[in-house]
């Protein structure tokens, strides 16, 4: 939201009397970094080929510090964080992005690359043939910004495959239902898809720093984090498919400062 009080406008899909119908992004969520999260918990299964979310992170973010999840997506470490190792089998991890059963990890390695305490988008997608973070191989690509930055990848198991996802919790990680690495700063615009999106999707869904609408994606589950809620309360009402709504637990606020290019 601007100094001024307007609304940040992108452009949706949806038409009405030949027009555009304006997009509006009023509310993200501010989470504190010590117990604050939004639990969905048990969703409705589908394979995970896809999650886009902003983010604004309290202190800038470089590989020599703790991983935060800024959405755990399953009960064995599952999901997506920012800064630190969380395991040997990267090192230097910005961005990582652990899959199925916690056997896989993915990430974007650089022991001098720091994110910066603005708004960010982040995204990724599973590639079946050659991605970025394993060449040659199957894999999640990850894109910070617009831009493909994924580069490293470790593994446990067997060949990797795009995972079912049946849990979501947004600003933590789970692990058999204990929330740890907690993310401190605004989170928005949280989207889990069933369909891989292709590198022009994601400069799309960037829209060069502002968010627009998420629809023509057709998300399993779509959390505004306060739009469609009136900023109140302690429900994050799922716009996705799936309608599996999100609670906010341990009293993260809402705030009205949305990511605007």
């Amino acid at each position: 939201m601007s100094q001024f009080g307007y609304q940040n406008l992108g452009f949706g899909a949806a038409a009405t009397g030949g027009g555009v119908t304006p997009f509006a992004n009023e509310y993200s969520v501010d989470f504190d970094g010590a117990n604050d999260y939004c639990e969905v918990g048990s969703v409705t299964g589908f394979t995970l080929n896809g999650v886009s979310l902003w983010f604004k992170p309290d202190a800038t973010v470089s590989s020599s510090g703790t991983p935060d999840y800024l959405i755990g997506l399953g009960d064995v470490d599952e999901g997506l964080f920012v800064g630190g190792n969380i395991s040997s089998r990267l090192t230097d991890e910005v961005i990582g992005f652990v899959g199925d059963g916690g056997n896989y990890l993915w990430g974007y390695e650089s022991s001098s690359a720091t994110i910066s305490t603005a708004w960010h988008h982040l995204a990724i997608t599973w590639n079946s043939g050659s991605s970025s973070t394993s060449s040659g191989n199957p894999g999640y690509d990850i894109y910070l910004d617009g831009v493909n930055v994924g580069n490293g990848y470790g593994q446990w198991g067997a060949s990797p495959s795009a995972f079912s996802c049946d849990f979501v919790r947004i600003g933590a990680r789970n692990r058999a239902g204990a929330g740890a690495y907690y993310f401190g700063g605004l989170i928005d615009e949280v989207a889990v898809f069933s369909s891989a999106l292709s590198s022009s999707d994601i400069t799309a869904i960037y829209n060069s720093g502002t968010p627009a609408d998420l629809t023509d994606y057709s998300p399993v589950g779509w959390y505004r984090m306060g739009d469609n809620d009136g900023g109140t309360g302690t429900t994050i009402t799922d716009q996705g498919s799936a309608g599996d709504d999100g609670t906010l637990i341990n009293g993260p606020a809402f705030s009205s400062d949305v990511p605007s290019a």
